[in-house]
């Protein structure tokens, strides 16, 4: 394990993974490519050399892609990318673009559905997905929120979701931060949680990075207002994606409830797939 499974506020761990973030973002220069909905190729640069750097053995995801594949080139050695994915056919798909890199050993596509949920007093869009089918490397050492888009309520849940899985040490990333509604929400965020966060400067990426590092656990609040609420097994995972000729093992489960859950939360219908929507 590394230093990002600590548990508790560790200061040191935290600043330095804010040292390595901060390397990485004044060492980003890749020229980017032209539009679509894949993410940016300064930000995948730069993602790559902080989970390469952090030397991180459990990344997680919510939403996935073209972050998947480099990601899942990026972690330790028997390291796995935990990706959360709403969408069947871009699961799908992302499955088989890893599959075809030969990494599916380290990458493991969860399925699970959007939902109304109460989070930290505010109803917000979530992934619904169970902590125990993630990955048992325990406290993953980056998180990235690169969904759900705008149309089906934007980013704001997912990035409490993405605090509420941190610890100390953890970097929490947030893509396409320069649309007006993600920085809303980061700033939001950041105020609620502000004495557990620090935030990183990421100027220069093309649409942009927000950035922060978790002193330690983070108690966001679900549905009744207490932190980490218990709930059921509810998203389909279907295990990691074998490599070619390699029988794919299915990983065991971090013990921490799961995400998007409560007792006193709206039960709310999912929301729908963003099937053809740009993230």
């Amino acid at each position: 394990m590394t230093g990002m499974a600590a548990a508790g506020r560790d200061p040191r761990v935290a600043r330095s993974a804010r040292a390595v973030v901060a390397a990485a973002a004044a060492a980003t220069g890749v020229p980017d490519d032209p539009g679509g909905w894949a993410m940016a190729a300064d930000a995948l640069a730069f993602l790559e050399r902080v989970v390469g750097d952090l030397a991180c053995d459990h990344v997680v995801e919510l939403g996935s892609g073209r972050s998947t594949l480099a990601l899942a080139g990026a972690v330790a050695p028997g390291g796995l990318v935990s990706s959360i994915e709403n969408d069947p056919e871009a699961a799908d798909a992302t499955r088989s673009l890893v599959r075809r890199a030969g990494l599916g050993r380290r990458s493991h596509v969860h399925l699970a559905p959007l939902v109304a949920r109460r989070v930290d007093g505010r109803l917000l869009p979530v992934y619904l997905f169970d902590r125990d089918s993630l990955a048992p490397g325990g406290t993953p050492g980056v998180v990235l929120v690169d969904g759900p888009p705008a149309k089906l309520g934007g980013r704001e849940g997912a990035l409490r979701q993405a605090l509420d899985l941190a610890g100390a040490g953890t970097v929490v990333v947030l893509d396409d931060a320069d649309r007006a509604e993600e920085r809303r929400s980061f700033a939001d965020v950041v105020r609620h949680h502000r004495s557990r966060l620090d935030v990183v400067a990421t100027p220069g990426f093309r649409r942009g990075l927000a950035v922060v590092v978790a002193h330690g656990d983070i108690p966001v609040a679900f549905g009744d207002g207490r932190p980490r609420p218990p709930g059921p097994r509810t998203a389909r995972s279907d295990g990691p994606v074998p490599a070619e000729g390699d029988r794919a093992r299915r990983p065991g489960g971090a013990r921490r409830p799961p995400a998007g859950t409560g007792r006193g939360a709206p039960t709310g219908a999912p929301l729908p797939s963003r099937r053809g929507e740009r993230r």
